[in-house]
């Protein structure tokens, strides 16, 4: 069982490491259906905001008895929910005073550095390679058709812009976003993969 990251980003970065465990997925709600897009994973189980939400997951988590948990967010939350649930052997990282929870401890140092496709890897037990497979998304035909309508339309090349975030450090005026759209666009730059990520620690 999986405790997917909050965040649209972080998720997205995860999705090779989810795959590659094939395990079971807790995500929030609003992010489940691009986790059920993912082929190969397990069941996804949606995490809907506030106590009504906690306690289906946690009734549903007790229903199956998972035995192992894999924390891909570091919140203290993410462990007291799958300790709710019945989850006792937890790893993931030694964050947010949770240690005492988790039966695997991994010391957030030694993931300085990491790129998140590494450092996902790393929590889910699984050694990250340059040639692991992309998640492959099962998009519905019919919303395929309408996108690729859409797209027809446009102009190229295309650059995809998400101009809003929830952290504030993030969200550029929109006349920002569109420089840095138009700016890749006429360079073509391809983004840069990190080669930072330190070998993981015994036991980590």
């Amino acid at each position: 069982m999986v405790r997917a990251p909050n965040h649209l980003g972080d998720l997205v970065a995860a999705l090779p490491a989810i795959r590659a465990t094939g395990a079971d997925v807790v995500v929030r709600a609003w992010l489940a259906p691009l986790v059920g897009m993912v082929e190969g994973t397990g069941e996804v189980i949606p995490l809907e905001p506030g106590a009504r939400g906690w306690r289906a997951v946690v009734r549903r988590l007790r229903a199956v008895g998972y035995p192992r948990g894999i924390l891909m967010s570091p919140a203290f939350s993410a462990a007291l929910l799958f300790r709710l649930g019945g989850v006792h052997h937890l790893r993931g990282t030694d964050t947010d005073l949770r240690g005492g929870m988790l039966r695997q401890r991994i010391d957030p140092a030694a993931l300085s550095g990491c790129s998140r496709f590494e450092l996902y890897h790393r929590l889910a037990g699984v050694e990250p390679h340059r040639d692991s497979p992309a998640p492959l998304l099962g998009i519905d035909p019919t919303l395929r058709e309408r996108w690729n309508a859409r797209l027809s339309e446009l102009p190229r090349p295309l650059v995809a812009v998400a101009p809003a975030s929830h952290a504030p450090a993030r969200s550029w005026p929109a006349d920002r976003f569109a420089a840095v759209a138009a700016r890749r666009v006429e360079q073509s730059i391809a983004p840069a993969a990190s080669d930072r990520c330190p070998a993981a620690a015994p036991g980590s």
